[in-house]
């Protein structure tokens, strides 16, 4: 019956005396598999003869540790059978037994056709992330165009109130742009790491604003935060609008100034502080009334992810946008 069984298997098999590897037993299929003529050709052969690469004395070793600790070793090996052709085999070799002689019992399953598919996805993965790179720094590009064609603009334009909406237009721009510029740097497009957006951001706020009669300082605290780009955007826009609004605002008449960002997740709740010490105003009531462009896009955007904000006044003014996700 268990001869039977041997003869029968849809693996190959074989038994290999574990001090010299000579193998003194193989099934049909291990004949089949490796190309041989009868059984008796494997007699004079060592078990890893057919490995297509060569076990260096490091790998030996481990596996024959493995053995006598565990009393077996699985893995993958690409084989040559014994007329040259490759395949890939996944290696069950199992120590055991026979009248106190120790042996090894070895089945190796062909496995090409997985590894074949394996390949298949990875290459086609590859060329997906090359695409979605392509994509993000296209984007990126297109909207660097958009900013710079809007500064051009406002060349043209004599009023100032307006050139300063034509700045507020390129900074939202250059917020979405960077989250793009973020992914496309990114080993995966899945997330990014909005610790270093913020601070991009800020450089580039800051110098958009480098006319202004108030040296304002920086506070941000960030560790280890990663946002997927459908939170990362309302996000950044909303960093966007409330740095821009401390800086128009917040310390008129000031000669220095401070915003505080915070942003900190626990669990699946993200949490986002922007606080500055100037002036003050009833950011809660502006909010509702939503007298301003910002303001209302503030609104629209905490509610696109499904957030909350809140407000206080007490010194400064400070926001608070939470969400889950």
């Amino acid at each position: 019956q268990f001869q039977s069984m041997f003869d029968n298997s849809s693996d190959a098999l074989f038994l290999v005396d574990w001090k010299t590897k000579m193998v003194i037993k193989a099934n049909k299929r291990a004949v089949e598999m490796f190309e041989m003529e009868r059984e008796q050709d494997f007699f004079d052969r060592q078990a890893d003869d057919f490995h297509a690469q060569q076990l260096s004395p490091k790998e030996q070793e481990d596996m024959s540790a493995a053995l006598l600790k565990r009393g077996s070793f699985d893995g993958e090996v690409l084989y040559k059978t014994n007329l040259g052709r490759e395949f890939w085999g996944a290696l069950a070799v199992r120590l055991i037994y026979i009248g106190g002689k120790a042996f090894q019992s070895v089945r190796v399953t062909d496995i090409s056709e997985r590894k074949k598919a394996e390949q298949y996805t990875k290459a086609a993965l590859q060329e997906k992330e090359i695409f979605l790179a392509e994509i993000h720094h296209r984007v990126k590009n297109n909207m660097a165009v958009i900013s710079g064609l809007i500064g051009l603009q406002s060349n043209y334009v004599e009023d100032q109130k307006a050139k300063e909406l034509f700045e507020e237009s390129r900074n939202r721009i250059h917020s979405m742009a960077l989250i793009h510029d973020k992914l496309y740097q990114h080993d995966t497009f899945a997330k990014i790491e909005f610790c270093a957006f913020i601070n991009d951001l800020v450089v580039h706020i800051k110098g958009s604003y480098n006319a202004t009669q108030t040296e304002v300082s920086f506070s941000i605290i960030c560790n280890d935060i990663f946002l997927n780009i459908q939170q990362a955007v309302p996000c950044g826009l909303v960093l966007n609008e409330l740095i821009s609004n401390s800086f128009k605002h917040a310390f008129k008449g000031r000669k220095e100034g401070e915003i505080k960002i915070v942003c900190t997740k626990m669990g699946e709740k993200f949490t986002m502080m922007v606080s500055d010490n100037g002036v003050g105003y009833d950011a809660e009531k502006a909010l509702k009334e939503s007298n301003s462009l910002g303001l209302t896009l503030i609104n629209a955007l905490v509610e696109q992810i499904n957030g909350t904000v809140k407000t206080t006044n007490h010194t400064g003014t400070t926001y608070y946008i939470s969400f889950e996700g």
